[in-house]
């Protein structure tokens, strides 16, 4: 590791990792589309209406693409504002698809390849998933697992069923935030990593997510244009009986041509540093990160264990949806602590920790005030008392968080140690220390939504105001990325009509 390669990340780190005050410009008429499509290749439409724990593979995989990333659910941009002030003059009636897993802006900046066997009526090979059409297109003949997997840092040591790469185009989300979507992208990018481990185990396979491979060479297995799209993770899955890896392969041929074909963000000279960062990623491919950190020690204050709890993720996929505020009414602490349990539950593959931290409120059996969260000891350890409210109001840069904030049961931060990886381990910690924390916020949003509360996803606040505002100012930790959850209120979110894969 060399001092320029982990100034990058400081760099960005000091400047655009900040949210901004307010965004960059953008036409919403004129943004770049949210998904594409290969025109030429050849096709292979996924089955209608599949089951998770259907015999035929083509089916469990049609099911948990689905998932994944196909549209869920049509949304109704009905126009509603944070306090409740919309006008139907000034509403949007507007559809707009929407996905099991959030995304920063609705910009869905993360594409799906997979990796896979023959299947019945497609060929082995690497295949791009189209979600507009719940269909897979066929880029390249081979089996794509063994391409994929000798590219990996630490290669499974059994054959997986099937590879998921998640590419992410740049342009699609630094067109609506500037050099800060790099930032939102590699947190979109852990929201889908752990949407895909959670719709995988429910299909009864085993997931792992890789984020140090080979850059260079995977974007090239894809035919990517590395500044236009990249991949930011890759998550092997595997059967329970599955046999030992299979010797690798490597062949070389032509991919089909994307429509539309993205802009890489070299073109753009705002978004230098951003450029800088992902450049300096992949020079250090695919990455060291060492032995996993030792957990942050936890302040001495009031300690309040927890029930024990648990729930099913999946249960969460049919509820997920983004509200704009809550019913302020009390939320039992089982609840809360079934919602804590499964969150703060590393995903599979991720070696970059998270700590949860967050203000709690109108939990009865719980003092309202900012907790650390003891995922091993499953208990919280008090930082603030009930003063620490209206400093997290305040450290809300929208009147829509600070609202969410006044009204919801918990704010809960994915909190980590950036500036402190990079400087041990260079500027890849960064990008993975971001998906980890999407990862979480992810869990927290299915978690919610299994026990029937509702929940957002938030980058639009002053970190250091967040940190002094939970009591976190003493140690290394840095809010990355705050999720409101509370009970649901009818009137603050958007109507969402259900859709069925294949329709």
């Amino acid at each position: 590791m060399t001092s320029s390669t982990t100034s990058a990340a400081l760099e960005y780190f000091d400047s655009g990792h900040q949210p901004p005050d307010a965004l960059p410009a953008a036409d919403p008429l004129r943004l770049p589309p949210v998904h594409k499509r290969y025109p030429s290749a050849r096709r292979r439409p996924l089955p209608d209406r599949p089951d998770p724990r259907d015999a035929e593979p083509v089916r469990r995989l049609s099911w948990l693409l689905h998932r994944a990333a196909g549209l869920t659910r049509m949304r109704w941009m009905s126009g509603i504002m944070p306090l409740g002030l919309g006008s139907p003059a000034a509403r949007r009636r507007l559809l707009s698809p929407g996905r099991t897993a959030a995304a920063s802006g609705s910009r869905y900046p993360v594409e799906f390849y997979l990796a896979h066997p023959a299947l019945d009526g497609l060929p082995a090979g690497l295949s791009h998933y189209d979600p507009v059409h719940h269909a897979l297109e066929h880029l390249r003949a081979d089996d794509g697992r063994h391409l994929v997997t000798p590219l990996l840092a630490e290669p499974p040591a059994r054959e997986p069923e099937f590879v998921l790469l998640l590419g992410s185009v740049l342009w699609r989300n630094m067109a609506k935030y500037g050099v800060f979507g790099y930032r939102l992208q590699s947190l979109d990018a852990g929201v889908a990593a752990a949407q895909t481990v959670a719709a995988a185990e429910a299909t009864g396979l085993t997931a792992t997510v890789h984020l140090r491979y080979e850059d260079a060479a995977l974007d090239e297995l894809l035919g990517l244009s590395s500044f236009a799209e990249s991949v930011f993770a890759v998550i092997t899955l595997h059967r329970p009986d599955a046999p030992a890896a299979a010797p690798s392969t490597r062949r070389r041929a032509e991919v089909p041509a994307a429509e539309p074909d993205p802009m890489p963000i070299t073109e753009v000279p705002a978004l230098a540093e951003a450029a800088a960062l992902h450049a300096a990623i992949r020079r250090a491919a695919p990455g060291d990160f060492g032995d996993r950190p030792a957990p942050w020690p936890l302040p001495d204050g009031p300690r309040h264990a927890l029930p024990r709890a648990a729930l099913d993720l999946a249960d969460g996929f049919p509820g997920r949806r983004t509200a704009y505020g809550f019913r302020p009414a009390p939320v039992p602490e089982r609840t809360l602590a079934a919602l804590l349990a499964t969150a703060g539950t590393p995903v599979a593959g991720v070696e970059v920790p998270v700590q949860l931290a967050g203000l709690l409120q109108r939990v009865p059996e719980v003092e309202t005030g900012a907790y650390l969260y003891d995922a091993e000891a499953h208990a919280l350890t008090g930082t603030r008392r009930a003063d620490a409210v209206p400093d997290v109001l305040a450290a809300a840069k929208s009147p829509m968080l600070a609202d969410e904030c006044r009204t919801a049961t918990a704010v809960l931060a994915v909190c980590g140690d950036p500036r402190s990886g990079v400087e041990r381990c260079g500027d890849r910690w960064y990008r993975a220390q971001n998906i980890a924390a999407g990862a979480t916020a992810q869990r927290i949003a299915l978690a919610a939504a299994a026990v029937g509360l509702e929940s957002h996803v938030h980058c639009d606040f002053d970190p250091e105001g967040v940190r002094s505002a939970l009591g976190l100012t003493t140690g290394p930790l840095q809010p990355l990325v705050l999720v409101t959850v509370g009970p649901r209120a009818p009137d603050r979110t958007d109507p969402h009509l259900p859709l069925r894969a294949g329709f």
